[in-house]
């Protein structure tokens, strides 16, 4: 699951996934609100929808990366205890990254640009 409010970098960091790793099917939400209905929707459907990975922006409108993280933590960890959260961020702010490195929820924080070296190392930490 992609959570990014700025298209380009939706389309772009969808275009590496799609080209790193055939076999996963890639949703996108342009905030964090809609990334935590998409993720509750597919909980009480029991769906094979749940994401394995979540990449997350920081600053987004609406919710941001912080308050998604707050409203993650909430749902039932049987059905969250597996996904992944990787914040990919264009923030300058050392702050982000210390809070970030911080938080047992982020499994890692990686500046935009997305690339395909960036999603390898995802997928070899993930598995």
């Amino acid at each position: 699951l992609i959570v990014d409010d700025d298209s380009i970098s939706r389309r772009i960091a969808k275009r590496v996934c799609e080209l790193t790793t055939h076999d996963f099917k890639i949703d996108t939400t342009e905030n964090g609100y809609q990334a935590i209905q998409f993720i509750r929707a597919a909980i009480a459907e029991q769906s094979s929808l749940l994401p394995d990975i979540i990449l997350l922006a920081i600053k987004m409108p609406v919710m941001d990366g912080w308050s998604f993280i707050h409203e993650f933590r909430q749902l039932p960890e049987a059905a969250t205890k597996d996904i992944d959260i990787y914040m990919v961020t264009s923030s300058c702010d050392e702050r982000d990254k210390k809070r970030a490195v911080n938080c047992s929820t982020i499994k890692n924080y990686f500046d935009k640009p997305f690339t395909a070296n960036v999603m390898k190392t995802i997928l070899a930490s993930s598995a």
